[in-house]
């Protein structure tokens, strides 16, 4: 399968790109309008990489008439850390404190004016402030 991703990627500009398998996923039964989620092998990193950093910044992208998001695969394990980790993401939420993904598994914030990064329930708890969490016995997977 050969896919053109020039508009999203312009590095790309004069090659093709090799997609290895694309595949729908999850939500066998959804209702009319809502999204669905494609998997995607491409064929060489390199490309793969060129994609992901040129569409980093954009939360959204025009394809065919079609709005879509691209994100990258993560691991089952990595998925149920960040979901073990929900709690301390609602309390940033909810008190206005931006939070971003640092890859594969840490969550980094700014918490009174220091900059953190946290792996772990009891992380966030050391912290002096931060609310104990209802999640804080949640058991993380062993890596």
């Amino acid at each position: 399968m050969v896919c053109h991703f020039q508009h999203v990627a312009p590095a790309l500009k004069d090659q093709t790109v090799v997609l290895d398998r694309t595949q729908r996923v999850g939500h066998s039964a959804r209702s009319p309008g809502q999204a669905q989620d494609i998997l995607t092998c491409l064929h060489h990193y390199k490309q793969r990489e060129t994609i992901m950093v040129a569409v980093r910044d954009q939360p959204m992208i025009d394809f065919e008439g079609f709005r879509a998001g691209l994100f990258q695969d993560l691991l089952m394990l990595t998925l149920q850390r960040r979901r073990a980790l929900r709690p301390v993401m609602d309390f940033l939420r909810e008190s206005g404190i931006r939070y971003k993904w640092g890859h594969p598994f840490c969550l980094h914030f700014v918490w009174q004016n220091e900059t953190h990064s946290i792996r772990t329930l009891e992380e966030a708890q050391a912290l002096e402030g931060m609310p104990s969490c209802p999640g804080d016995r949640a058991q993380l997977p062993k890596e």
